[in-house]
């Protein structure tokens, strides 16, 4: 597959706070291969267990980014889909608690440079919580209200502030 794809799931992030290429290959479930007209035929399996594949792709070489936004996809009980942007000692909290493998990050030396990449990345980033119902989200749902929340951060010409929360229903 050839394609632009920066990164899949897993972005890692350099000391000075900007992302860095992930593995050159995506995930995706069989019925997302068959929309896109992928047959499975020769893909390896993420576990034998799920019907979901590594897609290896080729792409042009990537430099590393800064990060513009941060989503964190909690799922809820609420009837709303909800995207919040989080604020203060919510980001610090946000990004540790979904930091691969934090658990490794132990000690006054690694907190504090954990602390200071954090801190790199909130230069350039907006943290925000999508809160998604349980009972009936989609990822094209979900999608749909991060692209609504990027496209009101970015900057328009002429007067309007963005909103800080938007609710759809999901």
């Amino acid at each position: 597959m050839n394609t632009d794809v920066f990164s899949d799931d897993v972005v890692p992030v350099n000391a000075a706070g900007l992302a860095l290429p992930g593995s050159p290959r995506i995930k995706l479930w069989a019925d997302a291969l068959s929309g896109l007209g992928v047959p499975t035929d020769g893909l390896q399996r993420v576990h034998r267990s799920h019907d979901k594949f590594q897609v290896p792709i080729t792409r042009n070489p990537l430099r590393p980014l800064p990060l513009r936004w941060v989503y964190v996809l909690e799922r809820t009980n609420q009837s709303t889909l909800d995207v919040e942007a989080a604020h203060g000692a919510a980001c610090f909290s946000l990004l540790f608690e979904h930091t691969y493998r934090n658990e490794f990050v132990h000690g006054p030396d690694a907190v504090r440079r954990h602390l200071d990449q954090v801190a790199r990345v909130l230069r350039t980033a907006r943290v925000s919580r999508v809160d998604r119902p349980a009972a009936t989200m989609t990822p094209a749902a979900t999608a749909d209200a991060i692209l609504a929340d990027i496209a009101r951060d970015l900057p328009h010409p002429g007067p309007g502030p963005s909103t800080d929360k938007e609710s759809v229903p999901a």
